[in-house]
Formats: C-alpha cells, sequence, structure tokens
C-alpha cells in the first residue's frame, strides 16, 4: 500500500512532444486508475511490453524513470530546472527524442524529464513515466475515468470530444510564463457543512496528476476553517509532491465542489501550505489543486492550447 500520495504537479522548461497522426483521429486511449493515478499505456521502440503512464495536466513535461531510460540506450543530457508541488530540484531530461506509440495511428516523439518513478509506486503497482501536458495542450482532450477513456483530437478538425461538455474559460494569467503554457486554472466553489454552512470561491489548478485534493490555508479560512480549528485533523504522512520531502497536511471535509454544471458532494480534502502555492502565486488568495480523488467522477476536458476548461454534467 501507499504511504502517501504525491502530487504530480511539475513546472518545467522542457520541450515540447511533438505529434504525427497517420490518420485524423479522433484517437481513443483506454484510460484507467492504477492506484491513486489515471494512466494510459504506450509503446515505444526496443520494449516489448507497454509503458504506464499517468496522465497529468498539470505537468509541464512528460517524463520517463531513470532506470527504464537506461534500459533503452537513452543517455542524459543537459540539466533542467524542475519545480514540483512540494519544492524545487534540478534533474536531467533525455538528450534524444524518445518515441511514443499512443495509440495506432497517432506517435509522438518527447525528450522526457528523468526521475526515479519508483519513488511513486508499491510493491503492487510501478509507474514507467508520466503524460504532460507538453504533449496534451496539442489537442482538444476529454478525460473521462467514468467511461475509461482518454480521447485526443486534433483542433478543428471533427466533431469535438468537448462538445457535449461545459466549457469555461482558463483563469491563467495573461503574463503568465512558459512555464504555465500548459495550466488550466479556473474559480472552484467549495462549501463545508456544519451549524453554519458556509462556501467560498477559490482559484484552483486542473490535475488530473494529484491523488488528492489540497487547499491553502487561505481556502480553508475563507469557509471559516482557521489554523488550530478542530475541524484540521492530523495527516502524518503529509504530501509529497515530485521532488522533495513530505509536507506537513492536515484533512478537513468538504460538503461540495462546484464548477460549471458539475457539483461533487462530500468529501475528504487536504489542507497544506505545498511551496507551489507559491511558485504559481496563489499563495496569497485561497486556492486549491483540484485532484483526480474528485475529478475522476466526472468527463473533464481541454481545448487546444489549454484556452478552456470543460467540464460534465452532475448525474
Amino acid at each position: 500500500m501507499h504511504r502517501f500520495a504525491a502530487v504530480f504537479l511539475i513546472l518545467a522548461l522542457a520541450p515540447t512532444g511533438r505529434a504525427s497522426a497517420d490518420s485524423d483521429g479522433p484517437w481513443s486511449l483506454e484510460l484507467s486508475m492504477a492506484g491513486n493515478y489515471p494512466v494510459v499505456s504506450a509503446r515505444t521502440p526496443g520494449r516489448e511490453a507497454p509503458l504506464r503512464l499517468v496522465v497529468d495536466t498539470a505537468a509541464g513535461g512528460t517524463v520517463l524513470d531513470t532506470a527504464l531510460a537506461q534500459q533503452l540506450g537513452l543517455t542524459a543530457g543537459e540539466s533542467i530546472e524542475v519545480r514540483g508541488a512540494s519544492g524545487a530540484s534540478t534533474t536531467q531530461r533525455a538528450s534524444q527524442p524518445l518515441r511514443l506509440t499512443l495509440v495506432e495511428g497517432l506517435t509522438i516523439a518527447v525528450q522526457p524529464i528523468l526521475t526515479d518513478m519508483s519513488r511513486f509506486g508499491s510493491a503492487d503497482i510501478a509507474y514507467d513515466g508520466i503524460l504532460g501536458n507538453d504533449v496534451l495542450r496539442q489537442f482538444e482532450v476529454r478525460f473521462d475515468v467514468p467511461a475509461g477513456d482518454l480521447v485526443l483530437a486534433l483542433p478543428g478538425v471533427g466533431p469535438s470530444p468537448v462538445a457535449d461538455l461545459k466549457c469555461i474559460d482558463n483563469q491563467r494569467p495573461g503574463d503568465a510564463g512558459p512555464r504555465l503554457a500548459g495550466f488550466g486554472l479556473f474559480d472552484l466553489t467549495l462549501g463545508i457543512a456544519g451549524e453554519q454552512p458556509r462556501e467560498a470561491k477559490v482559484r484552483a489548478v486542473l490535475d488530473t496528476g494529484a491523488a488528492a485534493t489540497v487547499l491553502n490555508h487561505a481556502a480553508a479560512a475563507a469557509l471559516g476553517v482557521a489554523e488550530g480549528d478542530p475541524r484540521l485533523r492530523p495527516y502524518e504522512a503529509g504530501t509529497k509532491g515530485f521532488a522533495a520531502d513530505a509536507i506537513a497536511t492536515e484533512l478537513m471535509d468538504l460538503a461540495s465542489a462546484q464548477v460549471a454544471d458539475w457539483r461533487a458532494g462530500s468529501a475528504t480534502v487536504r489542507v497544506s501550505e505545498l511551496p507551489v502555492f507559491q511558485v504559481l502565486d496563489l499563495h496569497q488568495q485561497p486556492a486549491a489543486i483540484l485532484g483526480i480523488d474528485l475529478l475522476r467522477q466526472v468527463p473533464v476536458g481541454l481545448t487546444a492550447g489549454v484556452g478552456r476548461l470543460c467540464f460534465g454534467t452532475t448525474p
């Protein structure tokens, strides 16, 4: 079993993956939950077994396990800075492109960031890498855990896979740098139950690679739950990001989370001052990382370039 669940939020100036398609699509990949994370399979030359990749809308670069890269004969190139949810580090990327066939008719070439993915697996589950938004933002994307599908479509070619979803504009700052090019930010309304029910609007990051939804303390305070409140319960395992040690974390119960026409019911979420809130310039306002624990309930989508974020309707 996992000792903790990591938040695969990665900011990196990584090379953008390039797609090469033999048809106009759209392409449907089988999407499933493996442990705490949503995964798809991909194939690459030199390896018979498929790769298991975590699908992460908040990873600025595609990632490959270091040991696997060595098996494939990929040499490490120049160092690049990578900032994760719990701090900053310097890692390396493969020096030559890696070709990944996501599904018949769709192949991408990426220069993956190399890291030890075994840190995030368990005795029963292993992850070979992360499919980041450097690839995803080239397509219109429908991420649908309930249906078991990740649908990728070329923008403007054929019917849109997000046509039946309610789409809202990305609230990413206009002066956001290249690290945030593939990130989706939006306003999320949270609710808390009790003798005095309360709602608050927070700025949220769409993060399918976060195993758990995380609020900062400003978001908890906006709901009337200040530090020291007994409704904040210790979580000894903490929250771990792509790099660095686990960060102190508490647990809190939400009554609801709502955006567009989707409303999630009661859920236990984490409250933590992850350094990434400061990196994203969200540390002085109520903010949240909306993770797969809630996103797995409903189809969500992205338009090309992540200009808009799309959500299904509450059943």
